[in-house]
């Protein structure tokens, strides 16, 4: 997968980011004061490559929810709640990019993934168990049947509710290694029912909004804004891993593309790694993208988002 920008008279490729299982937005157009010259404005999420592959979602494969040890009382949430791996989730991108600054273009905006704590309720314990009576039929009573029914009980009978009462698709057979031992049947009953409520849980808040965001003079002092949507989300699960519900932040933000650009990072396309402005590259320090972009102002610009220049979607 790759984002390109073509020239529009020749079709040849100005500019382009192959990279493995990134998602973008669509691009903003800004003219700027030398002729010819456009600058594309753009969201990436997921650049950093491998560490998308655990971006969570329901059903998927793989857990960034931990349990707490079975008897922690709660406590404060740095000395006893579970780690997030929100670091090693990737992050989503503001990218500012014209032909001087194609293999090293520039990054406005980071929005980084964030712990998200949250309780495991009783309330919660039991509208799963009501799930799983709904979609597998009540539990067996093993406690109070007959030993002589149970002994009936086939390796087969045994594994399929064991299943049912643990809320798993597939079983294990008894009497082995991987399955239950009949001494267990009994014990497993009662072993959520024991657990102390609330249980302190996290998971990562992950930017998850790329839409394209707009452009205009938003305090009205003549300079550039733009106006984007940080969206996140969170995929809440219960202490087995199993996906309860989705917890949703949205808010509305702008930041000003001069101030940004004077406070902005390079990042190497080729190699991936952010080559800050304090770093050792002399040749990118001795351009300065603050008085390189010299932008139009807006009613100048063509299309300065997908609301057109005066909010009535035309150029």
């Amino acid at each position: 997968m790759a984002m390109m920008i073509l020239d529009g008279r020749t079709g040849h490729e100005l500019w382009s980011l192959p990279t493995r299982g990134t998602t973008f937005s669509s691009p903003l157009t800004l003219r700027t004061a030398d002729p010819g010259r456009d600058a594309f404005l753009f969201w990436v999420l997921g650049r950093q490559g491998p560490a998308t592959e655990v971006v969570q979602h329901p059903g998927g494969a793989g857990s960034h929810v931990r349990r707490r040890r079975h008897g922690d009382d709660g406590g404060d949430e740095e000395s006893h709640a579970p780690s997030c791996d929100a670091a090693n989730m990737p992050s989503q991108e503001l990218f500012l990019v014209d032909r001087d600054f194609a293999r090293t273009p520039i990054r406005l905006v980071e929005l980084k993934s964030i712990p998200y704590y949250y309780n495991y309720t009783e309330e919660d314990y039991r509208r799963k168990k009501q799930q799983e009576e709904e979609r597998f039929g009540p539990p067996p009573d093993f406690e109070d049947a007959p030993t002589e029914h149970e002994d009936d009980l086939t390796e087969e009978l045994i594994a399929v509710t064991d299943a049912a009462v643990a809320g798993r698709r597939t079983a294990s057979p008894a009497n082995t290694q991987d399955g239950p031992a009949d001494s267990s049947r009994r014990e497993r009953r009662g072993w959520e029912d024991d657990r102390k409520f609330p249980v302190l849980l996290c998971t990562p808040m992950s930017p998850n909004d790329r839409t394209t965001g707009a452009v205009g003079d938003v305090d009205g002092d003549g300079t550039l804004d733009y106006v984007y949507i940080e969206g996140s989300i969170a995929f809440l699960k219960d202490p087995g891993g199993s996906h309860m519900r989705m917890e949703y932040r949205l808010s509305i933000n702008k930041i000003n593309l001069n101030v940004s650009l004077s406070e902005a990072d390079y990042v190497n396309m080729q190699t991936g790694q952010t080559i800050y402005r304090n770093g050792t590259h002399v040749d990118l320090l001795s351009r300065n993208p603050a008085g390189h972009f010299r932008f139009l102002p807006l009613h100048q610009q063509r299309w300065a988002g997908y609301m057109g220049q005066r909010g009535d979607s035309k150029v």
